[in-house]
């Protein structure tokens, strides 16, 4: 119950042989950053497919996505309304270009500590308070399947004479079902970033760009594209990239009327769970929801997510996409199996059985938004020193610390750390939450900045 979306099915790959694919820019295979014969047509193809004007193939996964869309929008300096909860790719952009980020804040659902969507009224007062964003850069879905309307949020944007970038990299199969939100790329967002890796049947690191408007230049997107890709692109890859297009455009209605028909009886099996809670999208704070996304709350439970886990994982053999202090994420696609999904359907009804109720714990919480010192490139030209986390309160942090998965930075470099963000990387820890910083020097040490304080 994890990703890749392919989930090990070889009838989803309708590769035979992946020796035979992996060749190089040969007489007749075209180049991917001049394309202008097989790989060109592919991409056309899947430009059709998901209705965007152009779609650029990434072999480097949408990390090289976010980071070329990002560069290609905004000049040197420039400044860009950011999603908090953005992958940290984004925050690598920030500091490569010397951008200026203003933060998106969301509000998060009571019942679950789960982050909600981001609400165009946010998005409108950060670009009245700041006249000077060029693009505002979000995450829908996010990784727990909650939804944006970003229908509205590029009216918004657009009003503003600014770019809208969405990071969909988890809802590459929007769209494709009517049971299903419609992806960014139809609502009104200028660039969308995919990784198709994670919800469809394609190899590791396949990723897609799409260019949805006018409003982009093209030209320099993909300036920026040969930037942070290989010059020596996955044949293999790309081909599976066309592959993927291939089966959705001849069997796509098919696979995913039968991947909903699984999804719906395995929310009907675990609707009278007693103390897990799976998530849905009847929360205020959610205004739409990937019900593909299978994230199971713990929060009025004594069990933790890593125990969770860990005993689907030892007692089930079932491994799920994440942990987090009082969650669990599990991760489907059209390539599940209704014995897949029967499966983990008993074995959560089983765990429920043994708990019982205890008091919200509340660990998913989160303290306030850091206060920025500096810019993340500021920070990155000042010295750092070494200390322990006590120490380090009311200093400015020297580096990233992010939870992996997913890879949303908790503490920014250039960011004041105050007690609070000290006690919730504590409890984070102590929960099991796999915590990492750029030094690993987690959990005893952090850097910090050694002329700021």
């Amino acid at each position: 119950m994890h990703m890749p979306g392919h989930k090990r099915n070889p009838a989803f790959l309708q590769l035979s042989d992946p020796v035979t694919v992996d060749i190089t820019e040969i007489a007749g295979f075209d180049n991917l950053h001049a394309a202008e014969g097989v790989l060109k047509q592919s991409m056309e193809r899947a430009a059709d497919l998901w209705g965007a004007k152009k779609s650029h193939f990434l072999v480097n996964g949408s990390s090289s996505g976010i980071l070329a869309a990002l560069s290609a929008a905004l000049p040197v300096g420039g400044v860009v309304a950011m999603d908090r909860s953005a992958h940290k790719s984004a925050y690598h952009a920030i500091e490569l270009r010397h951008l200026t980020p203003r933060y998106l804040s969301r509000p998060v659902d009571p019942d679950t500590g789960v982050f909600g969507s981001l609400l165009p009224a946010e998005v409108e007062r950060v670009l009245t308070e700041n006249t000077d964003v060029r693009a505002v850069f979000l995450t829908s879905p996010t990784y727990e399947g909650v939804v944006s309307d970003i229908r509205a949020i590029a009216e918004l944007v657009h009003a503003r004479g600014a770019l809208l970038i969405v990071d969909e990299a988890h809802g590459a199969h929007l769209g494709f079902s009517p049971a299903f939100p419609r992806s960014a790329v139809s609502e009104g967002a200028d660039i969308v970033i995919q990784s198709l890796h994670k919800t469809l049947p394609t190899f590791t690191q396949s990723a897609i760009l799409h260019i949805c408007s006018d409003r982009v230049d093209g030209e320099r997107i993909g300036k920026f594209l040969s930037y942070y890709q290989t010059t020596s692109p996955s044949y293999l890859l790309m081909a599976g990239m066309d592959a993927c297009v291939s089966l959705l455009r001849e069997k796509g209605s098919e696979l995913f009327a039968a991947y909903e028909m699984r999804l719906c009886r395995f929310r009907q099996q675990t609707a009278e769970l007693a103390h897990v809670r799976l998530l849905g999208g009847d929360s205020p704070v959610m205004w739409g929801f990937d019900h593909g996304k299978l994230y199971f709350s713990l929060r009025n439970t004594a069990l933790a997510g890593e125990d969770f886990g860990r005993i689907l994982r030892e007692e089930f053999q079932i491994e799920p996409e994440m942990t987090t202090a009082d969650g669990c994420l599990c991760m489907t696609s059209i390539a599940d199996t209704a014995e897949g999904f029967d499966r983990l359907a008993e074995a959560v009804i089983a765990i429920d059985r043994r708990l019982t109720a205890a008091p919200d714990r509340s660990i998913h919480a989160l303290p306030d938004l850091p206060t920025m010192v500096c810019t993340p490139a500021e920070a990155a030209e000042i010295a750092t020193e070494t200390v322990s986390l006590t120490d380090a309160v009311g200093r400015v942090a020297g580096e990233f610390i992010w939870a992996y998965p997913p890879d949303i930075p908790l503490l920014v470099p250039g960011e004041r750390i105050d007690k609070g963000m000290i006690d919730t990387l504590t409890t984070l820890q102590e929960s099991g939450v796999r915590l990492h910083s750029d030094s690993e020097g987690l959990p005893e040490t952090v850097r910090v900045l050694v002329t700021l304080s």
